[in-house]
């Protein structure tokens, strides 16, 4: 009879140690796919006040460069094409589209710095853009933390009971699409 005690209050220790790993990798995963979706709404904010800033720009360019109406509507419609998107993939295909295109715009200063006015959208347009950039580093760090500790042991047994599946949302620029973040 004590035998069997004992026994029975290992097995309940082993339980309750197995429940407690299990319930930490299962919270740590949870928060970590939580954290992606958050650094995905911040970069989501960022890429939708550039694209409002690109349409405060465009008006005085189109005034004083109509030898730009081709790249400025290209311009446009990647920024529609961003505020559009229902999916991430279309949003990250129509940021970069719409990155390409404004340095485009922005290389060849001469055009543009007839504006005085314009030299504080261009500076609110760059620092746009080191957010963007900033905020698709922490998102793609995210996604890879994410990755890399649902395969480790124990979570990726968590991983599989609870059907943590691996993300490859990773938001690349076109210089970065064939090699995506290793995990």
């Amino acid at each position: 009879m004590k035998g069997a005690l004992i026994a029975l209050v290992l097995v309940l220790i082993v339980l309750t140690a197995i429940s407690g790993v299990i319930s930490r990798d299962y919270n740590q995963l949870a928060t970590e796919r939580h954290d992606i979706e958050a650094r995905w709404v911040q970069l989501d904010k960022d890429m939708k006040e550039r694209a409002d800033l690109t349409a405060k720009l465009l008006r005085p360019v189109h005034q004083y460069s109509p030898q730009e109406k081709a790249l400025l509507e290209e311009i446009e419609r990647d920024r529609a094409a961003l505020l559009a998107a229902k999916e991430k993939r279309e949003e990250m295909e129509a940021n970069n589209r719409l990155s390409a295109a404004l340095s485009r715009l922005l290389a060849p200063q001469d055009h543009l710095s007839r504006l005085a006015s314009n030299q504080t959208l261009q500076d609110d347009l760059a620092d746009a853009e080191q957010n963007i950039a900033n905020d698709r580093s922490d998102y793609n760090e995210a996604i890879k933390k994410y990755n890399t500790d649902r395969l480790l042991f124990p979570q990726n047994v968590t991983a599989a009971l609870f059907h943590f599946e691996r993300d490859d949302a990773y938001f690349l620029t076109p210089g970065e699409e064939n090699k995506p973040p290793q995990s």
